[in-house]
């Protein structure tokens, strides 16, 4: 595992980003890197380098996208790591995912084990710039679901708001929470025009009562 991981990081930064299509097949690779590793409100985990790899397929109809891919993560500064391995179909503006979170170092959970399994079912609407999220995963026997809004606004071509509140709507040994809570209420800017666009953000836990200022650009 920790090989793969480190042959995985290694070679997407050795790989110029970029994407390469032929016959409705799309093999694109970027990089991200972040202040801080979050997720749905939690952070978990400070400055970090995050590359990707994805292979989509798109029949001539365009109707329907199905994508296979890998996404890291790997701390800066305590080297924490998290390998994760997805596919997903996107159809008539759902996307329906399947993600395998592979982390041997993960402040949010004690279980031994390290994958854990996030069933998810998104929605984006036409008529308006609004994305839904739903999330089931499971850990050990452990459940834990979530649910997101988002709503992007666009300002010419260089910057684009996005204001999100996301929610855990019901006791869960995943998340280690007694009833309905809302870890996130956040507003992220990207600064789109740039040669390497830059993102900045905010996000407020009332979970952990914390609030998390973040900044990062893409590659």
């Amino acid at each position: 595992m920790k090989k793969l991981f480190i042959a995985f990081v290694a070679g997407m930064l050795a790989t110029a980003p970029g994407t390469i299509s032929a016959q409705g097949l799309s093999l694109g690779t970027s990089t991200d890197v972040v202040s801080a590793f979050m997720w749905h409100g939690f952070k978990m985990g400070d400055a970090a380098i995050q590359p990707s790899v994805t292979l989509d397929y798109e029949p001539g109809d365009g109707n329907v996208c199905l994508e296979a891919g890998l996404w890291a993560n790997a701390g800066l500064g305590n080297f924490s790591q998290e390998l994760d391995a997805f596919v997903s179909a996107e159809f008539a503006g759902f996307t329906l995912g399947v993600t395998d979170y592979m982390a041997p170092v993960r402040s949010l959970f004690d279980e031994a084990d390290n994958h854990c399994i996030d069933m998810t079912l998104g929605y984006t609407f036409d008529a308006v710039p609004v994305s839904l999220l739903w999330s089931s995963a499971v850990q050990s026997g452990d459940w834990g679901h979530y649910f997101e809004a988002s709503y992007t606004y666009s300002v010419g071509d260089f910057l684009d708001l996005t204001a999100t509140v996301g929610v855990i709507p019901f006791e869960s040994d995943y998340y280690v929470n007694s009833g309905f809570e809302l870890p996130r209420v956040s507003l992220d800017a990207t600064l789109t025009s740039l040669p390497l666009p830059v993102s900045l953000g905010v996000s407020y836990n009332n979970m952990e009562k914390e609030t998390y200022f973040t900044a990062g650009f893409s590659f």
